[in-house]
């Protein structure tokens, strides 16, 4: 491993016995001396800690203790981190391609890269860095690699989308967020934000940063939204 690798891959867990293996499988395939991983557990009592203990050695670092949510396991995981990037990659995603030579190219004044995912439901997410952003999340999580030096940590404020509210701010401190093309993930929306809701947190995200009027572009967004979701259903398109 080198003593400063060029991805942090993070992995947080709490009481999934059943997909961490899974998990774990998948990011061994994709360690090497330019990327590492951190993994922290809330303290499971499900077996899980039984798991991670036979993949031990592949972990730059590990803790297992309670926490106060998952954004504060990855804030936890991040301090534990000595890549120039971090990925988060937990349950239910897996890495298709790391793009390391794209990565390595990239200058210190770069906040992040964010690439394509795949989604569970056949969809593609493909980032942009546009206007969009100021009123729905156009970053993946998962498909998105953070420098290290970022405006860490994530505020808990915010236990289900505190990632959307990480994204607008260093959108608006101007600094460079670039987009690749190339698909480096898979997700399963199935996951923690998926099914946590998160309506209202959404909403209050959008108003901090800015104000009524993109609160206001937020509602009329989601109203079209699902009026387009409506239509294509009854007319039994994708």
């Amino acid at each position: 491993m080198s003593a400063n690798p060029t991805i942090s891959i993070v992995t947080v867990v709490m009481n999934n016995v059943g997909e961490i293996e899974d998990v774990l499988r998948n990011l061994i395939n994709f360690l090497c001396d330019e990327v590492e991983l951190v993994v922290v557990d809330g303290r499971s009592t499900d077996g899980t800690l039984e798991i991670l203990a036979k993949y031990r050695s592949h972990f730059a670092a590990f803790v297992s203790e309670p926490d106060n949510g998952i954004y504060d396991a990855m804030n936890k995981a991040i301090e534990l981190c000595s890549g120039r990037f971090v990925l988060h990659i937990c349950n239910g995603d897996r890495i298709l391609h790391l793009p390391l030579a794209e990565l390595r190219l990239l200058s210190d004044d770069v906040a992040c890269a964010s690439y394509p995912v795949s989604l569970s439901d056949g969809r593609l997410f493909k980032p942009s860095n546009g206007l969009k952003l100021h009123y729905r999340n156009t970053l993946h999580h998962q498909g998105t690699f953070y420098s290290r030096q970022c405006l860490w940590p994530y505020n808990l404020k915010y236990p289900t989308f505190a990632d959307y509210d990480l994204n607008i701010r260093l959108k608006k401190t101007g600094l460079k967020i670039v987009m690749g093309t190339t698909t480096v993930a898979f997700h399963d929306q199935g996951g923690f934000s998926s099914t946590n809701g998160g309506a209202d947190e959404l909403r209050a995200i959008v108003r901090s940063h800015g104000g009524l009027f993109w609160l206001l572009i937020a509602r009329v967004y989601s109203i079209f939204f699902r009026a387009r979701r409506r239509v294509k259903r009854t007319l039994g398109t994708s």
